[in-house]
């Protein structure tokens, strides 16, 4: 024989009377005045407030740890607000924000991979949370980790197309990629979200400079500088645009407010200089390109306009030391040797002109123009059986301001 005990269970109206009247002192009261089986009755209810109280203790500790952790945010007392992130989330492991605010506070102390794992867990607890897979994406980019940052960020527009960020880091990581049509829709779309953002112009004007589309880059670069006027590299960006166009007072001009803000960049007063070439001012391009090279000696191209500009200047020993810097950096250059012999021929050294034409032939046994000009310093040299076999030759390769002194010179 056996006794079972039977303990009642209490309607949700008799829990919540129970939890009105119910004190400590009541409890012992009623416990010791009552007969066994009330006595485990009123246990059992006891028992069981005490347990469903509880939850809402440690969910309102929480809820005072996460009030914390934004007060300490809000100061960039970042390590501070982990701290008491970290407890809300040990009080309610459930609490979306508090992952959510505390990946955010890692982000903010670089710390990519602690937030990426918090991120993770938002994501987990709520999918539909897009700013987490925002943040996520942008964590993954500062990881150079492109796949799942692209992910990350398109899983953002999918569920918020107005994050206006998640389009401007996309179109960023395809850009980087080369992808330049889709970055360029990217950017467009955050345009039109957020308009104002000179950045966004400026990537979208680099990517229509990579793809040729110089007007539409001109006209990137100038709403970037409407935007944002002391964005100063954008007038060097434009004024690369627009050479490129052909609208070459239009670089001169960029390239001019550039150079007066920033005056030691070699490749402003190159661009600068090739745009005056353009414009025939050979004497203004040639001052340029002599900028260019003292801010950078190893910068070529600066040294074979500015041994160019020497010749149209007819600065013919300038051109003799510009060619003979250039021939020390590429001395299997046959154009080179050619164009400091015509300088020489100038200056009425035949013997150094002759030399440099034949240095040229030598690297390059076709080149026309070389046989041309060795027969002229043979010429001067009075060696006429070599300057007409060389007028020949340079018929023979084609070039056609030999045929007219053949007959004259090769007369016996």
């Amino acid at each position: 024989m056996y006794f079972k005990i039977v303990v009642p269970v209490l309607s949700n109206t008799q829990t919540e009377r129970y939890k009105a009247k119910f004190t400590f002192q009541s409890f012992i009261q009623l416990f010791f005045s009552s007969n066994y089986y009330n006595m485990k009755w009123i246990f059992c209810v006891f028992l069981s407030l005490f347990i469903s109280q509880l939850p809402a203790q440690s969910k309102n500790k929480a809820y005072k740890a996460f009030n914390d952790a934004v007060a300490h945010f809000k100061a960039k007392e970042y390590k501070d607000a982990i701290v008491d992130y970290t407890i809300a989330i040990e009080l309610h492991p459930e609490y979306t924000k508090a992952f959510y605010n505390r990946a955010n506070a890692k982000l903010n102390l670089k710390d990519y991979k602690g937030a990426i794992v918090d991120f993770t867990k938002t994501t987990s607890i709520d999918p539909e949370f897009a700013k987490a897979y925002l943040y996520k994406g942008y964590a993954n980019m500062k990881l150079d980790d492109q796949d799942e940052a692209l992910k990350a960020l398109s899983k953002a527009i999918q569920l918020d197309p107005s994050l206006a960020y998640a389009y401007t880091n996309r179109g960023t990581i395809l850009m980087k990629r080369k992808k330049y049509e889709k970055a360029i829709l990217d950017f467009d779309k955050s345009i039109k979200l957020k308009e104002g953002q000179d950045q966004l112009y400026i990537n979208r004007g680099l990517c229509n400079m990579s793809l040729k589309k110089f007007e539409a880059a001109v006209e990137d670069f100038t709403s970037a500088l409407e935007v944002n006027p002391k964005h100063i590299g954008q007038y060097l960006n434009r004024g690369k645009a627009n050479l490129q166009i052909k609208a070459y007072e239009e670089a001169v001009a960029d390239l001019n407010q550039f150079i007066k803000r920033i005056p030691d960049k070699y490749d402003a007063y190159y661009y600068r200089a090739f745009a005056k070439m353009n414009l025939k001012d050979y004497e203004a391009a040639n001052a340029d390109y002599k900028k260019a090279i003292s801010l950078n000696p190893e910068h070529l191209s600066s040294l074979k306009n500015k041994a160019i500009t020497s010749l149209q200047l007819k600065n013919y020993d300038e051109a003799v030391e510009d060619y003979s810097a250039l021939i020390n950096h590429e001395e299997e250059v046959p154009d080179h040797f050619t164009n400091r012999g015509i300088a020489k021929l100038q200056l009425e050294d035949f013997e150094g002109a002759k030399d440099d034409f034949s240095l040229a032939i030598d690297l390059d046994p076709k080149t026309a123009i070389a046989f041309y000009n060795r027969a002229n310093a043979n010429l001067q040299l009075e060696s006429r059986d070599e300057a007409c076999a060389d007028m020949k030759r340079s018929a023979k390769l084609g070039y056609d301001p030999a045929y007219e002194y053949i007959r004259s010179l090769c007369e016996e």
